[in-house]
C-alpha cells in the first residue's frame, strides 16, 4: 500500500511538472515580436500625458480609435471615448498640479487567441493636488491597451480607487455590525 501511495505522488508530480513546461512553451510561442513597438509605447505614454496632464481632447481623440471603450478599475467599469474625456474635465477642475511618470512600459505582440495583437502595458504614478483639501495624492497604476492600426483600441486601467479619496480626507466607516 505504501509502495502505491508514493508512486501516486511520484508520478502526480511528473504530470504537474511536465503540464508547466507545456504552459511555458505555449507561453514563448504565442508571443512574438512586435515590429511597432517604439511608437506604440510613444502613443500610449502621448496618449496618458495629453489625457491626464495635458487635456488636449484633440490629441487624445487623435490618439484612439473612435470605437475604443476604456475598462476599469473594476472589471464592469466601462465607458466610452466621450465619457472618459468627460470624466477627465471633472478631474481637471478638481486636481491641480497634475503630473504623470511612467516607471515601466512593455509591449508584447501577441499571436494567437481572443487577445491576438500588439500590446502595450505601463506601469506608473499619476500625481496631483486636490483643489479642496491642498494635499498631494499619488496613485499608481497599471494601463494595458490594445494598438490596431496606430490607435488605441482598447485599454484598462488597473488602481487603487480607495487610497486616493483616503489621502484627501475621506474616512472609511466600516458598517454597524450586530452582536
Amino acid at each position: 500500500m505504501k509502495k502505491v501511495i508514493i508512486l501516486s505522488l511520484i508520478l502526480t508530480l511528473i504530470i504537474k511538472f511536465s503540464q508547466a513546461q507545456i504552459s511555458y512553451v505555449n507561453f514563448n510561442k504565442s508571443v512574438s515580436l512586435n515590429p511597432h513597438a517604439e511608437h506604440d509605447i510613444k502613443l500610449v505614454a502621448d496618449y496618458l500625458q495629453f489625457l491626464t496632464v495635458d487635456g488636449n481632447e484633440e490629441k487624445i481623440r487623435a490618439s484612439l480609435d473612435p470605437n475604443a471603450w476604456n475598462f476599469g478599475p473594476g472589471t464592469q467599469d466601462s465607458v466610452s471615448v466621450d465619457q472618459v474625456i468627460q470624466i477627465w474635465k471633472t478631474n481637471y477642475k478638481n486636481q491641480l498640479d497634475r503630473k504623470i511618470e511612467n516607471v515601466s512600459m512593455t509591449w508584447r505582440a501577441l499571436a494567437e487567441g481572443i487577445y491576438k495583437g500588439d500590446w502595450v502595458a505601463n506601469w506608473g504614478i499619476y500625481s496631483y493636488t486636490d483643489k479642496d483639501s491642498g494635499k498631494k495624492i499619488q496613485v499608481s497604476y497599471h494601463y494595458v491597451a490594445r494598438i490596431v492600426n496606430g490607435k488605441i483600441s482598447f485599454n484598462r486601467v488597473y488602481y487603487d480607487i480607495l487610497a486616493p479619496l483616503m489621502a484627501s480626507g475621506y474616512h472609511l466607516t466600516p458598517p454597524h455590525s450586530t452582536p
